[in-house]
């Protein structure tokens, strides 16, 4: 069967086509990951309890080995046919810390329709996945994996493409068993927990409430994924997401005054204020920060300005009002 590689979940294009043999150095603003071991899984679903585990080792001179399991693969339907096959086996991780591909061979199980006829299936099929990341810190990544199966002919018409959202944590040493469950129930969870809220913004309004859950989901994420000497940086896909969602609210929700300045602080103390933190969008995010006090000024009476004085000179916004 033709090779097809999913689109990612969140619509873009993998970015890997190749590993090369020797490592190669990162792209400035390309994630990448750091030296060391990394622990986590990849999710098809945000529904599914089938999680892959995923461990990868990236040595000092950058070259990436580990390992992906195939257990959560989507199985290989087959197009207009009512036939299924489970897939099964673990993928081995090559590349560098920013371009990581997992190939091998898996099992294919299962009974299938040829010709009309209910054909049992159990062999060994070559299998390709490429991992691509979209943010990385020095102790948590995130981003897509995307990939295929290679099929015999008589099955040309089953699809094998799967598209996964993937989290990794870096851990001090070779992940144990232990830590590898772990990684692949809580971490992902704690992940798509902390992203579901902020991520409604995408769709439609987000309020106050659900931003200062968001907010504590993902400090508890950060604690969870600390490591020593590591102090990551605020450009995770989650508050990438976060941003965007602040920046929704600030800009389209008539807030008060101590509802701005609640927006305010919570935007400060995940970073998402510093030139370094958040790409871009921090200077689009001081600006709307900036516009919204000064408007919240004109409306509010004496006591909720002077609190709000208060709070955008803690924030550094003292200058403009």
């Amino acid at each position: 069967m033709r090779r097809r590689v999913a689109a990612s979940v969140v619509a873009l294009t993998c970015l890997l086509t190749c590993v090369h043999s020797a490592p190669a150095a990162a792209v400035e603003g390309t994630p990448s990951l750091a030296p060391g071991w990394w622990v986590g899984a990849y999710l098809t679903s945000t529904t599914s309890k089938d999680r892959g585990p995923i461990v990868i080792g990236i040595s000092r001179s950058g070259a990436a080995t580990g390992s992906v399991d195939a257990t959560g693969l989507a199985a290989a339907v087959a197009q207009r046919r009512a036939s299924r096959l489970a897939l099964s086996g673990r993928l081995r991780v090559s590349g560098t810390p920013t371009d990581l591909l997992a190939e091998g061979k898996i099992r294919a199980r299962g009974r299938v329709k040829v010709m009309g006829f209910s054909v049992p299936v159990d062999r060994k099929v070559p299998a390709v996945a490429t991992l691509h990341l979209l943010s990385a810190t020095c102790s948590l990544a995130s981003g897509d994996l995307s990939g295929s199966a290679q099929l015999p002919s008589q099955l040309a018409d089953h699809d094998t493409s799967v598209a996964a959202k993937l989290v990794l944590r870096r851990v001090e040493r070779k992940p144990t068993p232990a830590q590898i469950r772990s990684a692949s129930r809580v971490l992902v969870d704690e992940f798509l927990d902390a992203g579901a809220t902020v991520r409604k913004a995408e769709r439609g309004a987000i309020n106050l409430r659900e931003l200062r859950s968001a907010f504590v989901a993902m400090e508890t994420l950060f604690a969870r994924t600390a490591v020593p000497e590591c102090r990551p940086s605020a450009d995770t896909e989650l508050h990438q997401a976060f941003t965007l969602a602040v920046l929704k609210l600030v800009n389209h929700a008539k807030l008060n005054g101590p509802e701005l300045a609640e927006a305010l602080r919570l935007s400060a103390e995940l970073g998402l204020l510093s030139d370094n933190s958040a790409g871009r969008t921090a200077a689009a995010l001081r600006s709307s920060f900036k516009q919204a006090l000064i408007a919240g000024l004109e409306r509010a009476d004496d006591d909720a300005k002077a609190r709000l004085r208060v709070a955008a000179t803690q924030y550094g916004f003292g200058g403009v009002l």
